[in-house]
């Protein structure tokens, strides 16, 4: 809640007069007592929140933004700030060392975005309109999904071997190319498309690399995209078909 609160009161300050008062209403909203505590107009605590004088805004709200909100919710703020864009203003560029809190427990595994049971895990990627597969860094395959309409089928056995024995022998040479260029930099992704009937079968490579741009592996995404292709107009209504 308290993110979603700066988050909000940041918009507020880099876009135009309407959307600042929109957005603080919004934070006074969430911050301010119930209904029942405050009988009459203006006895409200939060009440400077609500109109468009910006030193006000900054004297009363960022304050309490300061107290409320860690450091480390502040560089994930600042982040995902980053990531989004900015509106109007463009802060200069700031780096620090973000903690990445994962964790592994004998029923979930925790991500820097979320935290999820080993069984809805399995679930997601067993869901997902793709197969995929990962092969790691020493070109060991090392996990693939198993949906129930995998267009290659795959055994378990081949955990644990090499890549380059899945393959035919014609198509070797193709698959460390790849591999090297994906371990020297020189390329992110490599993709392939071929006909199997009626199927348009459209295989995907990805380099895997971690936050410093180190290699840890390579995933193929493999999907039959002849449904999409026949995709046309738009479609905004939910079917019962």
């Amino acid at each position: 809640m308290k993110k979603i609160a700066t988050l909000i009161a940041f918009l507020a300050l880099i876009s135009g007069c309407s959307i600042k008062k929109a957005a603080f209403n919004s934070v006074a909203d969430l911050l301010a007592p119930p209904p029942s505590d405050k009988p009459i107009e203006g006895a409200n605590p939060m009440a400077a929140l609500t109109g468009e004088n910006d030193p006000q805004l900054v004297k009363e709200f960022f304050p309490t933004a300061l107290k409320l909100i860690s450091e480390e919710e502040w560089k994930d703020i600042r982040t995902q700030f980053d990531e989004i864009g900015y509106a109007g203003y463009t802060p200069d560029k700031f780096s620090f060392v973000s903690s990445q809190d994962t964790a592994i427990t004998n029923d979930s595994v925790k991500l820097p975005s979320g935290e999820l049971s080993l069984k809805q895990l399995i679930g997601i990627f067993d869901t997902l309109p793709v197969d995929i597969t990962f092969i790691d860094s020493q070109d060991s395959v090392r996990y693939f999904s198993e949906s129930k309409d995998r267009i290659f089928v795959r055994s378990r056995a081949i955990i644990g071997s090499h890549v380059q024995n899945c393959h035919p022998e014609k198509s070797v040479h193709i698959v460390n190319q790849i591999l090297s260029d994906f371990k020297s930099n020189k390329r992110d992704s490599a993709d392939f498309w071929l006909n199997i009937g009626e199927k348009t079968i459209y295989i995907r490579y990805f380099a895997v690399r971690d936050t410093q741009g180190q290699y840890l592996g390579t995933l193929e995404v493999t999907q039959d995209i002849a449904p999409i292709k026949k995709i046309s107009g738009e479609k905004r209504i939910y079917s019962h078909e």
